[in-house]
């Protein structure tokens, strides 16, 4: 505990003394000016005056230095993390022009439909509907799987041996959005029907819908359980991210699609319509959200002056350093 130190200043107003306690008597403060004078004292007395002041510009010096170090390593792991945070320009771009050709897609395919009532145009009409397969839908579609899967794959190549979840989780969910890129191209749901058939014949019941949807719906369901215990390692912002994608994702390629073959089957050919380009825009939106919050958790960035780009995970770049520890401070006793 600091004692407390009260300078008294002496008869001709110069120099101080430091007070043994705030209850002396007059007579000891008597004594004790008496018994040296002013001229053998006064430089000792202005010596231990100013000694207390030294004492305390010394004790500030680390004070403030180390207070200065603790804000500084602060800012410089603020100003990495709001980096890495703040999404690159060109990150934005690429973005904004996937959702952009998205948008495209969806619109050309509805805009040639309405035009092809009053002026065929099969050729055209078959390269972008979204209801075929093998045109230009088809390819985005598969294209923005591909991307998510390559994604993936880059996290599973910067990922380090301590990264929760490690890099086999990351090459086993390149390898299931690559695989949903290959369905969408040559469609292996639809191999699937054969199976639904013989349930169904099995059961003696009639499906409402196609006839993969209750296989389709089985393994969906198991994706879905996988996924979720994978995603437990991730950061919330990064698992709330990419299982909202997943459902948004299985939302269309599942739902919308049994509701398509409900109306299929019953000849609702607007609602068909309009539920195939539901359908397909939650499917490509959903890899758009993934695209988003993958591109959040793995950084590239373009150093200008050396020209060289480099990549890494956010979390691991943006770790805090080891908590910086303040030098003891001496006390004035």
């Amino acid at each position: 505990m600091t004692d407390l130190e009260i300078h008294q200043p002496d008869a001709d107003g110069t120099g101080g003394r430091p007070a043994d306690s705030a209850s002396k008597t007059k007579a000891d403060a008597d004594a004790d000016g008496g018994s040296g004078g002013n001229g053998g004292d006064g430089p000792g007395r202005a010596r231990e005056g100013v000694r207390p002041g030294a004492e305390a510009a010394e004790v500030a010096e680390p004070a403030e230095a180390a207070a200065t170090g603790v804000v500084a390593a602060t800012g410089v792991v603020a100003a990495d993390t709001a980096e890495a945070v703040a999404p690159p320009p060109t990150r934005r771009w690429v973005l904004w022009g996937a959702g952009g050709i998205t948008v495209l897609v969806l619109a050309a395919d509805l805009l040639t439909r309405g035009f092809n009532h009053f002026e065929p145009i099969p050729s055209v009409r078959r390269m972008v509907n979204v209801d075929l397969e093998a045109n230009l839908a088809t390819w985005w579609n598969s294209t923005l799987l591909l991307a998510v899967a390559g994604v993936a794959l880059a996290a599973a190549l910067l990922s380090g041996r301590d990264a929760r979840p490690g890099r086999l989780s990351w090459l086993g969910f390149s390898a299931a959005t690559a695989l949903l890129s290959i369905d969408e191209t040559v469609s292996l749901h639809e191999r699937l029907g054969e199976v639904g058939k013989s349930w169904k014949d099995t059961a003696g019941v009639a499906l409402p819908s196609h006839a993969w949807v209750l296989p389709g719906a089985i393994l969906a369901v198991a994706g879905v359980v996988v996924a979720v215990v994978w995603a437990r390692r991730l950061p919330r912002d990064l698992r709330h991210g990419l299982l909202g994608a997943l459902g948004v994702y299985l939302g269309g390629a599942l739902v919308v699609e049994a509701f398509n073959g409900w109306a299929h089957k019953n000849d609702h050919s607007l609602t068909l319509m309009l539920g195939t380009l539901v359908e397909e825009g939650l499917e490509m939106g959903a890899c758009v959200v993934a695209l988003a919050v993958l591109g959040r958790y793995v950084v590239v960035e373009h150093d200008p002056v050396t020209g060289r780009i480099s990549a890494f995970l956010r979390y691991e770049r943006s770790r805090p350093p080891g908590r910086a520890v303040t030098p003891p401070v001496r006390q004035a006793v």
